[in-house]
């Protein structure tokens, strides 16, 4: 895997650009890139730095770019994919929450009408233990329908 810390130092030491090719392709008498503002950075068999122009780090840039380019483009693809697969699992994940979030409302209101309905029906038997005991039997039942004890008639 290359370091793309030093490919950026390669980049940052060459000749700013942007750089394009003259003539377009390679005759008799070479080829050269050029940068607009500066002339020629470099010419095949060129080493000699002129002004801001560095062109033995040129020719270095120009035969890293060659496979560093490719590499850091390819390993900016995969992580944008990594992170589009990312972001559609946090939507799902995101749309699973507000399911269960909304279940949950569904259930608690659920629970609180089977906690009232209780209360009635709690009421209702303390009322009917209170007011029509007609023998121990009885008592006995409600006391455990109850779960125990009660200490006297509720208000319903």
């Amino acid at each position: 895997m290359r370091d793309l810390k030093r490919d950026l130092e390669i980049c940052d030491a060459a000749t700013p650009g942007p750089w394009h090719l003259a003539p377009p392709k390679c005759g008799p008498d070479g080829q050269g890139v050029y940068a607009n503002d500066l002339g020629c950075v470099c010419e095949v068999g060129d080493p000699y730095p002129r002004g801001n122009n560095h062109p033995q780090e040129n020719m270095e840039f120009i035969a890293e770019a060659r496979t560093g380019w490719p590499e850091a483009i390819q390993r900016a693809l995969d992580a944008e994919a990594e992170l589009q697969q990312a972001a559609d699992a946090c939507l799902d994940w995101n749309a699973k929450v507000e399911k269960l979030e909304a279940e949950l409302v569904a259930v608690n209101a659920t629970l609180n009408k089977l906690k009232a309905e209780n209360e009635q029906l709690r009421n209702a038997l303390l009322n009917i233990k209170w007011g029509f005991v007609v023998d121990d039997r009885i008592d006995q039942i409600i006391d455990n329908a109850l779960g125990g004890g009660t200490d006297g008639p509720a208000n319903s």
